[in-house]
């Protein structure tokens, strides 16, 4: 039994270094592969960090953006009212003008129609004018001949006073 217990000491003895040798083995295998894991995790954190700050920038690029199309957009619609006012505006417009070219048409017709009139009338008129300067004339020779007349007659009726008295008719 001694030369058991002797072989059971050093198996022990072999089993405790082989188990020390295996938890050192161990140790060193799971302190490299913690390390990787540590680097890898540093080197993720740091492409974290890297996309995280991309992000922001990106993000408050897209922010910016986003504003820029509001505006945009906002400024399309208000063009779009604005442009949809001066249509309606204009085709106000463009009827007035084509109501107010037919109401030049007719006023011009209207004027020309009141021109002749006016000729004619200023024709009249002259006409009128040359009549009543004749007539005056005629009326300031017929005026005369009356005059001369009623001398006339004056004078014969007192050659007929002359002529009864004469006769003694009274």
């Amino acid at each position: 039994m001694a030369y058991m217990k002797k072989n059971v000491n050093i198996l022990l003895l072999l089993l405790i270094v082989l188990i020390l040798l295996s938890m050192v083995g161990l140790s060193a295998y799971y302190q490299d592969r913690y390390r990787n894991i540590s680097m890898g995790y540093n080197d993720k954190a740091r492409e974290l960090d890297f996309v995280s700050q991309n992000l922001s920038t990106e993000s408050e690029k897209l922010q910016k953006t986003y504003s820029e199309l509001q505006l945009r957009v906002a400024d399309k619609n208000k063009f779009d009212a604005l442009y949809t006012n001066l249509t309606a505006v204009n085709a106000n417009l463009e009827t007035e003008l084509t109501q107010t070219k037919k109401d030049l048409q007719s006023t011009m017709a209207e004027l020309r129609k009141t021109s002749s009139q006016l000729s004619l009338t200023k024709a009249d008129l002259s006409t009128a004018q040359s009549q009543v300067s004749t007539l005056t004339v005629e009326l300031a020779n017929l005026n005369s001949e009356l005059r001369t007349c009623r001398g006339q007659v004056t004078a014969l009726e007192s050659e007929v006073a002359d002529l009864k008295q004469k006769l003694g008719i009274t």
